[in-house]
């Protein structure tokens, strides 16, 4: 309700900060979400790609929670799901080394004219 109230207020909005953070991170939300629609659906925008996905990366972290992470860039550092280290998390995600080649086959999977999964 905070989010809808915040928006409903746009001429007061331009000029005043959101009520708080959660609200401050949903605009950001919304707002990388229209963004990457938009370069979608603009025929001139960015295709779905990494280049898209960091552009509406840094939009939702620019100034919440995270915006030190480097917010845009690819991680360089190995993360995990759950547990205090790799060898007990519920999921790892492949190393940083590995991002180009598997950021690489993931656009051309979702831009070949192929039917089937590779």
């Amino acid at each position: 309700m905070d989010v809808l109230n915040y928006e409903a207020q746009e001429d007061e909005r331009r000029d005043s900060p959101p009520p708080n953070a959660d609200v401050d991170e949903v605009c950001n939300y919304l707002d990388a979400l229209s963004f990457a629609r938009g370069q979608l659906a603009d025929p001139s925008g960015l295709p779905l790609s990494m280049r898209l996905l960091n552009d509406a990366h840094r939009l939702l972290l620019g100034g919440v929670r995270g915006a030190n992470k480097e917010p845009g860039p690819v991680r360089r550092s190995q993360n995990w799901i759950g547990g205090s280290r790799p060898a007990n998390a519920a999921y790892v995600p492949p190393p940083p080394n590995a991002l180009p080649e598997v950021v690489a086959a993931f656009e051309r999977y979702i831009h070949a004219d192929d039917e089937l999964p590779p």
